[in-house]
């Protein structure tokens, strides 16, 4: 009997850089390609209509206990607009998730809770200042119009009120989002090189 622990066991799927994931992607036959970018395709926008869903039915949640429940459905398509808006500038500013290189150890559940992790941050901070301006322009526009007379100092407490709701919801979606992504396409390609 020996005294060491048993070693945990390889992983199946290794991590990838960028060079190698590109080499190992054109290894693939054409149709398996083409099948292979149809299928990741529709998996990310699968994976980002779930996180529209997820980050409307958390600020739906999140407006109750503020005091603003969502009741027509005009409301959910107002919410759900600045929501998609957000989402779209996270992606943007949040980079690819597969590693210029591989160290030694890296593994691809690593790898993932680094993207959730800048994930999370980058959603937080998104969706504060993405709500705050939208938040701004919201109440300009109605003040604008005449159709309501607020007080600055309600004014502000409510563009911050929706500014950290934004960040407190675009978050925790964005960095699932991150997770998810950053497995996805290895996860895929070495399904597709089998």
């Amino acid at each position: 009997m020996s005294v060491y622990a048993p070693s945990a066991p390889k992983p199946r799927i290794r991590l990838l850089s960028q060079i190698e994931f590109s080499e190992k992607l054109n290894t693939l036959s054409p149709a398996r390609r083409f099948f292979y970018a149809i299928v990741s395709a529709l998996t990310f926008v699968g994976l980002f209509v779930a996180m529209i869903v997820l980050s409307a039915v958390l600020m739906a949640l999140l407006s109750i206990p503020l005091g603003a429940p969502i009741t027509a459905p005009e409301q959910v398509a107002l919410m759900v607009i600045p929501l998609i808006g957000a989402l779209m500038i996270c992606i943007g500013f949040g980079g690819s998730t597969m590693p210029e290189t591989v160290l030694p150890g890296e593994t691809l559940t690593r790898n993932a809770r680094r993207a959730a992790r800048g994930g999370l941050i980058t959603g937080a901070l998104v969706g504060f200042f993405f709500g705050l301006i939208w938040g701004t322009a919201i109440r300009l526009h109605l003040i604008l119009q005449v159709v309501i007379a607020i007080d600055p100092g309600t004014l502000a407490t409510e563009i911050l009120i929706f500014g950290v709701a934004m960040g407190l919801v675009v978050a925790p979606c964005f960095a699932l989002f991150r997770a998810i992504s950053s497995l996805i396409g290895t996860v895929m390609l070495d399904w597709f090189d089998k």
